[in-house]
């Protein structure tokens, strides 16, 4: 849609509420890297490869040590039982998370204004800027809710520029699992609401995007 050309991409966003909330609850900001993403993609070699995050990624980037008991296994079982039914092989290779440490490529801003005025507000921002695109949004509490958890109100923007995240993964395929970009507004216990995001150099060190 914006002129340009990669080869087949495609990233899919799967989600157990149950166990996002239980995440979510130890470090609300585990909601950048959620819903889980899978990426499929083909590379110059005509291979088809698949990527996503694993547990121990997750474990490694956020404070989920409070996180309950089965909640990081699960959601690596999960995601096992789909690429290996999508590839009909075993998981034979995992990708290292050394070097990565809490709190890695997260920006945090705090907000002057309530939960639902700065998700307006943001929702609007997104819509004003006409270099962007708004894929989606996330309710993570409404959906914890209809699973019968309770989470503090928590929502994720999905968004992007086509032009700018294509050019991204023409240089590295694999970007295309930290795209497009996502945005969270989450508040607290004490009521204080915060947005967190992705610093795009992480996105292209992690990619080896120069």
């Amino acid at each position: 849609g914006v002129n340009l050309t990669l080869r087949p991409t495609t990233v899919y966003f799967v989600d157990d509420p149950n166990r996002s909330a239980a995440l979510m609850a130890a470090d609300p900001r585990v909601a950048l890297d959620l819903p889980g993403r899978i990426l499929v993609y083909q590379d110059s070699d005509d291979d088809v490869g698949m990527a996503y995050n694993r547990a121990a990624y997750l474990d490694a980037r956020f404070d989920l040590e409070e996180a309950e008991d089965g909640a990081l296994e699960a959601y690596d079982d999960d995601l096992d039982d789909l690429v290996a039914a999508a590839t009909g092989t075993g998981i034979d290779s995992r990708g290292s998370v050394a070097g990565v440490g809490e709190g890695d490529g997260i920006e945090s801003v705090s907000s002057d204004n309530g939960f639902a005025a700065t998700v307006s507000n943001l929702a609007a921002a997104i819509n004003a800027n006409t270099n962007l695109g708004l894929v989606d949004t996330v309710d993570f509490a409404d959906r914890a809710l209809r699973s019968g958890r309770a989470l503090n109100p928590t929502t994720l923007f999905i968004f992007g520029n086509p032009s700018v995240g294509t050019r991204l993964m023409q240089s590295s395929q694999t970007a295309g699992i930290d795209l497009p970009q996502t945005m969270l507004v989450s508040q607290n216990d004490a009521g204080d609401v915060s947005v967190f995001y992705e610093n795009p150099a992480f996105i292209a060190d992690r990619h080896n995007i120069d």
